[in-house]
């Protein structure tokens, strides 16, 4: 066996160096398609903020050719709206990951045969399935209107009752047994309890502390901070029954 000359290991040297360089290249190319795959996924997964558009860009195109017919595989049939949400898992509305579709599309493991749906097609499921998954276009959050409260030199129980209690309280704190044994019906059943109000200090006052803190109410949206404001002045008044 002969030896490789001095000549020869050059150019098996330069070989493998160029060879290492064009996997380092393709390496990082792969990684950037993925960084630009996603750098404005966001604005553009909203264009698919519809079923129609979800359906046209996604399910039709890349699903269909097995999902649909008179045979369609797995019993899957997403041809229509109805279709997919008359099958128990396929969508669970507000809930991607344990909704069969996604999961299976967000793994790669669907499509089987074709490419992967794109990272932008993924997150327009996604945020689909979050917003209801309606047979339609995602609506719009509508901004929770300020409270309409009386000119801040008057705090009224009334108002208290109205904006607070009624709202986001009296689900859980009325009837036979109270959450808490705290009754928020009425203005006897709130001071019923001497510690659930102390006239002239919110800070000693367990429903305001629970409200402000945000430990109450333990399930819906927080209560205002308009409205925190207003009870503790309310109460900081002298938490009247006016």
């Amino acid at each position: 066996m002969k030896t490789p000359t001095r000549n020869a290991m050059r150019e098996i040297k330069f070989f493998v160096t160029l060879f290492s360089v064009s996997i380092l290249v393709n390496g990082c190319n792969s990684r950037l398609d993925k960084t630009n795959s996603k750098f404005g996924g966001s604005e553009k997964a909203s264009s698919l903020s519809s079923f129609n558009a979800l359906n046209s860009q996604i399910f039709a195109p890349k699903c269909l050719r097995c999902h649909s017919g008179g045979a369609p595989a797995g019993a899957v049939d997403i041809s229509s709206y109805f279709s997919i949400m008359s099958k128990s898992g396929l969508i669970k509305p507000g809930d991607p990951q344990s909704s069969l579709i996604y999961s299976e599309v967000e793994s790669g493991s669907m499509p089987p045969n074709g490419p992967a749906l794109s990272a932008i097609e993924v997150e327009g499921l996604r945020n689909w399935i979050l917003a209801g998954a309606p047979n339609g276009p995602v609506p719009r959050p509508t901004p929770t209107p300020t409270p309409q409260l009386p000119a801040p030199t008057r705090f009224s129980y009334v108002e208290v009752q109205k904006q607070i209690f009624n709202r986001s309280c009296v689900r859980c704190h009325s009837g036979a047994q109270p959450a808490g044994k705290i009754d928020l019906t009425s203005f006897a059943m709130l001071m019923s309890r001497s510690k659930n109000i102390v006239p002239g200090s919110p800070a000693k006052s367990l429903v305001y502390g629970e409200i402000s803190g945000g430990s109450m109410p333990p399930r819906g949206p927080a209560v205002d901070p308009v409205l925190i404001a207003y009870l503790s002045n309310w109460i900081k008044a002298g938490a009247k029954n006016n």
